[in-house]
């Protein structure tokens, strides 16, 4: 952003809890940082996390990933400059 702002908090979301796309990642945290008085999201890069253990076979797991997108919730100290 070009305009001074403040750091005030972390949010994620993973495929888990909101199944789709990078789409729905990035709305899910837009709701959560809302919440948490912020103006925008400084997005991270897009990872995966291990989200369950499934066995395929006899004495044989495999570990299941999903995505999971992590921000900076910041908010823009000057109302009139939000850029």
């Amino acid at each position: 952003p070009t305009c001074p702002y403040e750091e005030i908090g972390l949010v994620s979301a993973s495929e888990g809890a909101f199944g789709g796309d990078e789409t729905t990642f990035i709305e899910a945290m837009k709701n959560k940082a809302r919440k948490l008085g912020g103006d925008a999201l400084l997005l991270t890069q897009l990872g995966s996390t291990t989200q369950a253990y499934i066995q395929v076979a006899p004495n044989v797991v495999a570990a299941a990933e999903g995505k999971i997108q992590s921000a900076t919730v910041i908010r823009f100290k000057e109302s009139n400059c939000q850029e």
